[in-house]
């Protein structure tokens, strides 16, 4: 996700998948991570590994990917408006945005300029 009016990206892998026609469900899997990027400068880029793997993907159809039980990156309804992208620190090691950008709800809210979603699959 790119945050609109910054040079962040954030995202998350997993490699279990996220099944967007699902109805509230959480899939368990040990190896997924959340991320942050900084255009240009590499060296201040995070990763946070998940600590809670029961939690570590939320499925739902109104919603794109969410990471975690506290929903940790998200983005939920209506994504494409103003703060309906945020994050949290829940089920994964670390923040991933700077402490500056958190309300007092313990929550860091953002818009997305774009997303991108990739899967990978096994070539036949």
């Amino acid at each position: 996700m790119k945050v609109k009016g910054t040079d962040e990206i954030l995202g998350g892998y997993n490699p279990i998948g996220w099944d967007k026609s699902a109805v509230r469900c959480y899939r368990n899997c040990n190896d997924s991570f959340i991320f942050s990027l900084k255009n240009g400068t590499i060296q201040n880029s995070i990763l946070s590994r998940v600590t809670k793997p029961v939690n570590a993907i939320y499925c739902h159809s109104g919603c794109g990917p969410i990471f975690g039980a506290g929903f940790d990156l998200a983005m939920y309804y209506w994504f494409n408006q103003d703060s309906k992208c945020w994050h949290t620190q829940k089920s994964y090691e670390k923040r991933i945005r700077n402490a500056s950008t958190f309300e007092n709800d313990g929550f860091s809210y953002f818009s997305v300029e774009e997303y991108e979603i990739f899967q990978i699959s096994t070539k036949s």
